[in-house]
């Protein structure tokens, strides 16, 4: 369901003049320019489709307003098609390391009789970070670099031989300007 509410539309002049068809957005094709700034702008565009935006071309401008709700299973299709994407543009990467990430798995038969002794690994060589991103790339939202820095957790469990990875996680710095948490906090801009 898409909205119809004026009063939610949003008129934007991404473009000089929009020469695309909206038919073909959802298109990868779409995407291929050389000029970076208008890439970001197609890029944009494109994934607002994806969301279940309604989108309308004018003779200079698009507009563009929210769907009523958001669905959860278009949420879940739109990161999808941004994981497949992201995979696809690393399949090369994949394909070397993916041997490494199934020897630091465990056998299913090995899982079901044993006691979980989770450890917790902070990733400090290349193959603890290739471990960490082999992994990473097979979680359900895609794979994105993050700004600042960032700490990368292998867990592990001790209860089977060999340790396999049975978890990944990552702590982040923190983003530098929330008003309301930095007001909780009594952080006052200067």
């Amino acid at each position: 369901m898409q909205a119809q509410n004026l009063s939610n539309e949003i008129a934007i002049s991404l473009f000089k003049t929009p020469s695309f068809n909206l038919n073909r957005i959802h298109s990868d094709n779409l995407i291929e320019t050389q000029d970076s700034e208008e890439r970001v702008k197609l890029l944009l565009v494109r994934d607002l489709f994806r969301l279940n935006w309604n989108i309308e071309k004018s003779k200079d401008k698009l507009i563009v307003s929210p769907p009523i709700y958001y669905d959860k299973e278009i949420i879940k299709q739109s990161m999808n098609i941004s994981r497949q994407e992201i995979l696809n543009k690393n399949r090369e990467w994949i394909e070397r390391h993916i041997d490494l990430a199934k020897k630091n798995l465990a056998q299913g038969k090995d899982i079901l009789k044993s006691e979980i002794l989770p450890r917790i690994e902070i990733c400090k060589t290349q193959k603890q970070h290739d471990l960490f991103r082999i992994f990473r790339y097979y979680w359900s939202s895609p794979y994105s670099e993050y700004v600042g820095r960032r700490i990368r957790l292998l867990i592990r469990d001790d209860g089977i031989e060999g340790s396999p990875i049975i978890g990944i996680a990552a702590l982040g710095s923190s983003i530098i300007h929330i008003p309301d948490r930095d007001k909780w906090i009594g952080w006052i801009k200067k």
